[in-house]
């Protein structure tokens, strides 16, 4: 009897003689990495959480680096995955030095200003 969960084989020829990198849709990217019990649902979030955004009062909210590797691929309303660069982000090979640092934009304390008030 086979296993139909088996790792699927990354066909490295082909990507090596078309000079083309690994691509996956978000649907098929949890079966490149069975040992780390992904599903569609977490790989959303992380696509949701890729890149800085900010919430409802200005902040900043840092994103998970995920964004900085390159590895979320946008056509249309298609999201593909580099797979290669989501599995080093993934097992954290990516240094902290590429992912933006956290910054507030709206910092108006008397501290940041200098040490006056803003409005004085």
């Amino acid at each position: 009897m086979t296993n139909v969960f088996q790792t699927p084989v990354i066909p490295d020829q082909f990507s090596e003689f078309y000079g083309l990198p690994l691509i996956s849709t978000v649907n098929n990217l949890p079966a490149f990495f069975p040992s780390a019990a992904l599903t569609v649902s977490a790989i959303q979030g992380h696509i949701f959480k890729a890149a800085d955004r900010f919430d409802s009062k200005g902040r900043k909210i840092p994103g998970n680096g995920l964004a900085a590797t390159g590895a979320i691929i946008h056509i249309g309303r298609k999201v593909l995955i580099n797979v290669k660069k989501y599995a080093d982000w993934l097992s954290g090979e990516i240094p902290r030095e590429q992912q933006s640092p956290v910054v507030n934009r709206n910092n108006k304390s008397a501290k940041a200003q200098g040490g006056q008030k803003v409005g004085a």
